[in-house]
């Protein structure tokens, strides 16, 4: 069996019973000989009769959950990232660049703004109180 991406992960699960052998499609490609989509399944069996094959690694499946909530949790924090990056650009088109003053769009501080404007806060001091504390204006110097 090609193990191409996740497509073979299926098909492995249900015939756990037998005796398999996933190979990298790139070693295949690699031995000569003729392939094409019909000729495939016969090639590999063919491969694997003379012990031409080298079987690749299958994690456990408790691995490959991990791997997949790692793959999932990592979507998510791209999906985030862009999201408020987004954001930040929206407001610089509003004339609103909180980057002057926060260093991370990330940050809770981001957030407390973003929420004030949405609540409908125009006071340019209560908008960076998030940001500078109690200062009484939004230069941190006074």
């Amino acid at each position: 069996m090609e193990s191409t991406s996740t497509y073979w992960v299926p098909v492995w699960d249900i015939l756990t019973g037998f005796e398999l052998k996933p190979v990298n499609s790139h070693h295949i490609r690699q031995l000569p000989g003729r392939k094409s989509d019909a000729k495939d399944a016969r090639w590999i069996a063919e491969l694997l009769h003379k012990n031409m094959l080298r079987g690749s690694l299958v994690p456990s499946p408790v691995i490959r959950e991990l791997r997949s909530y790692t793959r999932e949790y990592r979507t998510l924090v791209n999906q985030r990232t862009k999201v408020l990056t987004q954001m930040d650009r929206i407001m610089i088109m509003c004339g609103i660049r909180l980057s002057s003053c926060i260093g991370n769009i990330d940050s809770g501080s981001f957030m407390l703004i973003v929420s004030a404007l949405i609540r409908g806060e125009t006071f340019p001091d209560a908008l960076v109180k998030p940001v500078y504390g109690n200062h009484k204006t939004g230069n941190p110097a006074n």
